[in-house]
């Protein structure tokens, strides 16, 4: 059946606006970007000076990396060469460029192990639940529910 002029396809968003942005938060981000203002450079004048200094960058990936919510520069996108030219334009060594990159990672060594999930108190909260039943009598149905509350919580 043909289509009529009267239905319209689907709008589709971009990647760009499904991705959410946030301020410089990772220790990374904030290195970059307050050697960056203290040195009263824009992003452009920033890649500029970067490509000039033997990285080629864009000022549209420099924003990603200063704003991405994962706190880091994508491995694919972001290359020693460009560590190099951020190290020798904004003054900064490379090894606190490469130590705030680990950092913003989180990546776990052998001899820093991830830390466990806090542990729910079951009793306490089986204690909190209760109380908050205004009910005079409970059903079965409802401590079964608690129950598979307290369970799911713990794992």
């Amino acid at each position: 059946m043909p289509k009529l002029l009267v239905q319209k396809k689907p709008s589709r968003k971009s990647a760009t606006r499904r991705t959410e942005y946030t301020v410089p938060s990772s220790p990374f981000q904030k290195l970059i970007h307050t050697k960056m203002t203290s040195l009263r450079l824009s992003m452009r004048q920033l890649a500029a000076k970067m490509t000039e200094a033997g990285g080629k960058t864009y000022h549209s990936n420099l924003w990603t990396w200063l704003h991405h919510p994962n706190g880091f520069p994508h491995p694919k996108s972001f290359k020693n060469s460009h560590a190099q030219a951020l190290s020798k334009v904004l003054g900064i060594k490379l090894a606190e460029i490469h130590a705030a990159l680990d950092a913003s990672r989180r990546i776990y060594t052998p001899k820093q192990e991830a830390q466990p999930a806090a542990a729910l108190d079951t009793l306490a909260a089986l204690e909190a639940m209760v109380e908050g039943y205004k009910s005079r009598y409970i059903k079965r149905d409802s401590i079964l529910n608690f129950i598979k509350t307290l369970r799911r919580g713990s794992e």
